[in-house]
């Protein structure tokens, strides 16, 4: 059986106050070591995740990780902006031909870009309270995350969803939602925003990867383990064979309906990643 890890980062494999991935280092790359390759499966846009595989590889470095093996692991496929796209780095073992090709990557895309939907909230904001980042100067932005300048411009940096700080009363959500739902966009809560986007999320990319790693080797079985704490998580965690439902920074926990496994630890964000993950990795199918 081959095993395929699909993670989420903010409030996951990352603190959700610090960012810190440094509790969930080590199991990381005892994961890696097995074989098993991490896919990043987030919100965050294409630049912010291209510096976190670069930071991160760094970090297993200095962990005593095998440098062909760190090497390896920066060929394996991400999804960024909840689904709406995944990126195909060239030389990983996915390939798909048919894909467009951009800067290194066969890129398939499964969303409307950022500037259609802006364009369909611009149409529906009035009567409304919220602010975009879109609305946001660096200033506002850096405050709304707690990321450093470079990185609050990277998270602005998006191509096809647009986080809203809401700021309206629930009975408007529920119409605004109702309103976009027509328009043909959604609305996903995060750990921190209101995410509008195409119809598109974080468990369809799942689908999509795991059915082109069976490919290569269809008589070989393939177990799907995923972990998130949001509610944009969720599509992924019911698309697993096993779900990881880590519980949020203020204690919150999901509610999934699969009909797969469902481990819950008892920490939050990274701490929590490493304790399900190591159970999991102790309890390997061959």
């Amino acid at each position: 059986m081959r095993r395929l890890i699909f993670s989420d980062l903010d409030g996951t494999f990352l603190d959700h106050h610090t960012y810190d991935e440094r509790p969930a280092l080590s199991t990381l790359l005892v994961a890696l070591q097995q074989g098993i390759p991490c896919i990043w499966n987030t919100s965050k846009t294409l630049p912010e995740v291209l510096e976190f595989r670069q930071q991160l590889c760094e970090k297993l470095m200095l962990a005593g990780g095998e440098p062909s093996l760190i090497q390896a692991s920066l060929k394996t496929p991400f999804i960024i902006e909840n689904g709406a796209a995944i990126y195909l780095p060239d030389g990983g073992l996915i390939q798909d031909t048919s894909l467009p090709r951009v800067q290194g990557y066969r890129i398939k895309t499964f969303a409307p870009s950022r500037n259609q939907v802006l364009e369909v909230l611009s149409s529906v904001r009035a009567g409304y309270h919220y602010r975009g980042f879109a609305d946001m100067t660096l200033e506002d932005l850096i405050a709304a995350t707690g990321l450093a300048p470079h990185r609050a411009h990277m998270a602005a940096t998006r191509g096809y969803t647009e986080p809203v700080l809401w700021q309206d009363a629930p009975e408007a959500l529920h119409r605004f939602t109702h309103t976009l739902n027509q328009l043909g966009l959604r609305c996903v809560l995060g750990g921190r925003f209101l995410h509008i986007s195409g119809y598109h999320d974080k468990g369809k990319a799942l689908r999509w990867l795991t059915l082109h790693y069976e490919a290569l080797a269809p008589d070989t079985p393939i177990e799907t383990i995923a972990l998130g704490d949001g509610r944009n998580d969720i599509p992924m965690l019911e698309q697993a064979d096993i779900a990881v439902a880590i519980p949020s920074a203020s204690g919150s926990r999901l509610n999934l309906q699969t009909p797969g496994r469902v481990i819950r630890p008892e920490q939050p964000g990274p701490r929590g990643w490493a304790e399900a993950m190591q159970h999991l990795l102790e309890t390997r199918h061959e």
